[in-house]
């Protein structure tokens, strides 16, 4: 008996999953490395407060492209 998974990871190896409107969903600028467990994306937009209980580097870019 074959048992296949009903459900398909989206996205490529690495890449954070997530719901889009009901259909799972992945891409390439959010990531996760299992090895050295660290979450990578491209932007990340905080609206409130933010708790951070590691070592966190934060860069802003600035007008004119010039990072912070």
């Amino acid at each position: 008996m074959d048992l296949k998974p009903l459900l398909v990871p989206a996205g490529s190896d690495t890449e954070v999953q997530y719901n889009d409107g009901g259909i799972f969903a992945g891409d390439s600028t959010f990531a996760f490395n299992k090895t050295t467990k660290v979450v990578s994306a491209q932007e990340i937009d905080v609206s409130g407060d933010a708790t951070v209980g590691a070592t966190c580097t934060v860069k802003r870019l600035l007008a004119g492209g010039v990072i912070e």
